[in-house]
């Protein structure tokens, strides 16, 4: 005689087949994803230097800007190349005898380091090969910084005076201090970084890629700095032990909604079966 296997006891087979299959499919899918973001790059795209300053000009015939600046001592009030025709000095500029002269208004020096400096063509500023280097430097220990914070690493900051996520906000923001920390600790830049140089350097830093805030609601200058939440989080270097941690979450966290719901079906279940 064969045995006649209750509707019960199918319904149950029935349910563990589809939880092995639905744990494998999961798992190749976690995979697959794993395999396809190890190309992360730590470095940020950057964007054309000249995006930071108002379009190149051509021709340049500037006007006086700032009205007591003079360039080598030299007072011109007309210049004939331009035929009287001309247009406000560069953003950043300083200009004379309708020509770029050089990119220090506002700024200045920071120990011989000046943020912009005129284009090839004279037409317009672009950071200086000094501050790009020290805002990509910058942008590196960012987006370490935030990873290590993603994937809550040893090297995490850990004291909630340092560092703020704000609801909605993909990438948290970071105290100066911290990060000029953290800068100093990890590169080989020849100038020492600091909170006061940051805010200096901040014109020079793509809002597209970094972004300055505050970590409390009070008025003031900026005294946070982070990822803008335009960088797309797959450009990051999430190391594959964070990634399989994730994954592993997501796949628990599912596993236990679906467990949940087989103990809920296979009661319904009992119960029908019980009063038949």
């Amino acid at each position: 005689v064969v045995p006649q296997v209750s509707p019960f006891m199918k319904v149950i087979k029935g349910i563990f087949m589809l939880l092995k299959w639905a744990s494998i499919l999961l798992w190749a899918v976690g995979m697959i994803y794993v395999l396809s973001t190890l190309g992360g790059d730590v470095s940020l795209d950057q964007v054309d230097s000249s995006a930071a300053t108002d379009d190149a000009i051509s021709p340049a015939c500037f006007m006086d800007y700032p009205s007591d600046f003079y360039f080598s001592g030299e007072n011109v009030t007309e210049d004939d190349g331009c035929g009287g025709n001309y247009i406000q000095c560069p953003q950043w500029g300083r200009c004379h005898g309708g020509l770029l002269r050089d990119c220090n208004d506002g700024g200045g020096e920071w120990q011989g380091l000046v943020r912009f400096v005129p284009n090839e063509e004279g037409t317009s500023c672009v950071p200086s090969d000094g501050a790009l280097v020290i805002m990509e430097v910058v942008q590196d220990a960012l987006v370490n910084m935030t990873v290590s914070q993603s994937c809550r690493s040893s090297n995490m900051i850990t004291d909630p005076a340092s560092v703020l996520l704000k609801e909605q906000e993909p990438y948290p923001l970071f105290s100066l201090d911290v990060v000029s920390w953290r800068v100093n600790e990890a590169s080989e830049v020849d100038i020492t970084m600091s909170s006061n140089l940051l805010l200096w350097l901040q014109p020079v830093f793509d809002a597209a890629l970094v972004t300055f805030g505050q970590l409390s609601e009070t008025d003031g200058p900026p005294d946070a700095i982070g990822l803008s939440s335009e960088v797309p989080e797959h450009k990051l270097p999430v190391p594959f032990s964070c990634q399989m941690k994730f994954m592993c979450m997501e796949l628990f966290g599912w596993l236990l909604k679906f467990l949940y719901r087989v103990v809920v079906l296979l009661t319904q279940k009992s119960w029908q079966y019980m009063s038949t």
